[in-house]
């Protein structure tokens, strides 16, 4: 099983709103300067930096070589300082930062920096209801549904138990090179915020007073299902399957696959009643 980082479906997302998110790979300080030159126009841009280099991020700075995606705005005349923004659930910081420690994020090591932007790509193509529909409930096309997803985890559960509890320390490779014992529970992370952020949508969607296709309130019970799920599944990796807790866990890891399932087809269902979805 493998996971596609978030940045790609949402490339696909904001292309369907009629604009292009344009990546940058940035290696070299050299690199880095059409980013410096898109700030210096007063444009905010989305850079996917070394966290182990930002002076806010306290889970990973200093420990841990790995990408994470923030805004960057409004530098300074001194250059000195740089306004940064992360909506993370866990940081959620909207401040300065200084310069230097930018640099050193962006091209100071190399796990696959970039910058982005967006660019007008001409006309709108809105999702419909069936291609929503389908996204949460299958079959799915190159990337599994979220219920095709519940069904791959419990098929093979007992192997993805196995390669999370032998996962060596994050801290201790970088993030190219982890294992699925690593990547499941990030992957896992990903889309628990990927079906927050939908169900917002949603919600924005009900509060303009357009009608939402598909059910807010059900794709949020999943993504409360999804990070559940990656809890246990973390912490039965951990204990090994003959802890005198284990079948416990399991039990409750069950039950939650079960739950993510049923939610995120009711949240397909007033799509499927439409007739808009299969």
């Amino acid at each position: 099983m493998s996971f596609a980082d978030p940045i790609e479906p949402l490339g696909q997302a904001v292309r369907r709103s009629g604009y292009a998110l344009v990546s940058h790979p940035v290696r070299t300080a050299d690199d880095w300067r059409e980013a410096e030159s898109a700030l210096a126009e007063s444009r905010t841009i989305a850079v996917g930096a070394d966290y182990y280099h930002l002076p806010h991020y306290w889970p990973g700075q200093g420990r841990i070589h790995a990408l994470h995606v923030v805004a960057v705005h409004d530098p300074d005349r001194d250059g000195e300082t740089v306004g940064l923004m992360d909506l993370g659930d866990v940081v959620h910081f909207a401040g300065r930062i200084p310069v230097a420690d930018l640099h050193r994020a962006m091209h100071g090591t190399d796990v696959g920096q970039s910058w982005y932007e967006l660019r007008p790509a001409g006309p709108t193509a809105p999702y419909e209801p069936r291609e929503l529909a389908s996204q949460l409930t299958g079959p799915g096309d190159d990337w599994l549904s979220g219920t095709e997803l519940m069904d791959a985890l419990r098929e093979r559960l007992d192997d993805y138990l196995d390669q999370v509890g032998s996962r060596g320390r994050a801290s201790s490779t970088r993030q190219s090179d982890w294992g699925l014992g690593q990547r499941l529970p990030l992957g896992l992370w990903w889309y628990h915020h990927t079906l927050r952020w939908f169900a917002r949508h949603l919600w924005a969607r009900g509060a303009v007073g357009t009608s939402a296709p598909l059910s807010p309130e059900y794709v949020e019970l999943a993504a409360d299902d999804v990070l559940a799920i990656r809890n246990l599944i973390m912490r039965l990796g951990a204990m090994g399957a003959t802890a005198a807790r284990a079948r416990a866990f399991r039990a409750q890891l069950e039950t939650r696959l079960t739950d993510a399932a049923a939610h995120l087809q009711a949240a397909a269902a007033p799509s499927d009643r439409s007739g808009a979805a299969r």
